[in-house]
C-alpha cells in the first residue's frame, strides 16, 4: 500500500502527464489547430474577392493616367459587381475594335483563360486566375490603341505570367461536360429581339470551352419555328436567333464544322436549344 503522501505525489504526476499530453494536442499551437479545423474559404468568395481587388488596382492605375484612352469606371464597375458576389466574365472581343493582327492571339488567350476558370478554379488558383482575368481585360482594352503587332503591352505580359503560375493539376470537382450525359440547355431571347444577354453568353462560353477541350465533340443548335424553315431564311426571327448563337460560338473559337444547326416545330420561337454531342453530326 502506498502512503497518503506517495499517492498524492503519483496523482499529481498523472495530472501533469495528462496536461502535458492534452497540451501537445491542443495547447502548443492553438492557432494552427483552429486553422486546420476551420472550413476553407468557399471558392466563389475567394475568387471574387481577389477579382474585385485586381479590378480596383487597374481602375486606380488608369485613373492616374491623364492620357488613358478609356475611363477607369469600366473596371471599378466590375470590381463592385464582384464585391456584390456577381459573376464577372472576362471581356469579349466584340466589345472592342481589335486590330486584325491581334485577333488570333486574343481569341486564343481568352479561350485558355475561360478553360482555366472552368476547370482549375480552386482556392489555390484563385489569386492567379483573378490576376489573369483582369490583365486580359486590360490587354484587350488597350490593344486597339497599339499601332503594330510588335507594340509592347504590359498587361499582355502580365496575363501570360499569371497563366504560367496557375497549377493546372488541381482540377475543380465539377467537369464541364461528360460523355453520354444530357447537357441540353436553352438560350432564351426576349420579345422580338435577337440580342444575347449575359446569362446566354455565359452558357455559350461554357459550351465553347467544352467543344474546344473535348475531342470529337459537336455542338447542336436547335431552333423552333411554326413552319418549315432553313438556315437561309434570314428574314425569319427564329433563324436570326440561331445564327446569333452560332456566331457567338464562332467568336469563342469553335470550328464552324463542329456546329450543326437544325429546326423543330413546336416549342417557343423565343428559344434556341444548345447541346454537346459526340461522334459527329446527328442524323
Amino acid at each position: 500500500m502506498f502512503s497518503a503522501d506517495t499517492a498524492h505525489v503519483r496523482a499529481g504526476l498523472m495530472v501533469m502527464a495528462l496536461v502535458s499530453v492534452t497540451g501537445g494536442l491542443t495547447g502548443c499551437k492553438p492557432h494552427s489547430y483552429e486553422q486546420s479545423q476551420a472550413a476553407p474559404p468557399r471558392l466563389q468568395e475567394q475568387f471574387l474577392t481577389d477579382l474585385a481587388n485586381e479590378y480596383r488596382v487597374l481602375g486606380d492605375f488608369i485613373g492616374e493616367q491623364s492620357t488613358a484612352p478609356l475611363p477607369s469606371s469600366v473596371f471599378y464597375d466590375k470590381a463592385r459587381r464582384a464585391t456584390k458576389g456577381e459573376k464577372v466574365a472576362p471581356a469579349d472581343l466584340t466589345d472592342y475594335q481589335v486590330p486584325a493582327f491581334a485577333v488570333h492571339d486574343l481569341m486564343k488567350a481568352r479561350q485558355s483563360l475561360v478553360t482555366a476558370l472552368d476547370t482549375v478554379n480552386v482556392p489555390d488558383n484563385a489569386r492567379m486566375l483573378a490576376m489573369a482575368q483582369v490583365k486580359f481585360d486590360c490587354w484587350l482594352a488597350f490593344q486597339p490603341y497599339q499601332k503594330s503587332a510588335q507594340g509592347y503591352i504590359g498587361c499582355r505580359e502580365a496575363f501570360r505570367q499569371a497563366m504560367a503560375n496557375i497549377d493546372f493539376s488541381k482540377k475543380s470537382t465539377t467537369s464541364l461536360a461528360s460523355r453520354g450525359s444530357s447537357n441540353r440547355q436553352t438560350i432564351r431571347f426576349r420579345d422580338e429581339t435577337i440580342t444575347l444577354d449575359q446569362p446566354s453568353h455565359d452558357i455559350i462560353e461554357k459550351v465553347a470551352t467544352a467543344a474546344l477541350t473535348t475531342e470529337g465533340s459537336q455542338v447542336v443548335l436547335t431552333g423552333h419555328a411554326k413552319g418549315k424553315v432553313t438556315i437561309e431564311d434570314t428574314s425569319n426571327t427564329a433563324v436570326r436567333r440561331i445564327i446569333a448563337v452560332r456566331n457567338a460560338l464562332y467568336q469563342n473559337g469553335v470550328d464552324p464544322d463542329a456546329v450543326e444547326t437544325r429546326f423543330e416545330s413546336g416549342g417557343s420561337a423565343l428559344d434556341v436549344d444548345i447541346e454537346m454531342r459526340y461522334g459527329g453530326p446527328s442524323t
